[in-house]
């Protein structure tokens, strides 16, 4: 799996883009790198998962990393709003991580629609 986390200062976003086969050592490293940026900046999250497909990486696996990841832990960590962007075939994956996320107290939306997760991210609810 490779991945590439970017400012983008125009949208006040950090933008991180997943591309290849991913599972949970692979994805534990990028969450710390974009929860450092976005704590840099101040600016939301959104993950560009349209390229990426789900290695072995369990649905226990997904309910438990909210609830174990240090970055996801800290005070802040409930401020910042997380996108994830995912092919629709991955859809009901990206369902069931949006609800993981939200029930461990933090703000996530997964989307297929690019522009309606940066819209999220961008304006206040």
């Amino acid at each position: 799996m490779a991945f590439r986390v970017e400012e983008d200062a125009a949208r006040r976003i950090v933008r991180v883009t997943l591309q290849g086969v991913f599972d949970k050592p692979e994805i534990e490293n990028m969450v710390t790198r974009a929860r450092e940026a976005s704590a840099k900046n101040g600016w939301n999250i959104l993950y560009d998962m349209r390229e990426a497909e789900p290695g072995k990486m369990s649905p226990a696996e997904v309910f438990w990393f909210p609830r174990q990841h240090p970055s996801l832990q800290s005070a802040g960590a409930a401020t910042v709003r997380v996108a994830t962007v995912t092919d629709e075939k991955f859809a009901a994956m990206a369902t069931f991580w949006e609800n993981a996320f939200r029930n461990a107290g933090l703000q996530a939306r997964a989307f297929t629609d690019e522009a309606a997760a940066v819209q999220w991210l961008t304006y206040p609810s």
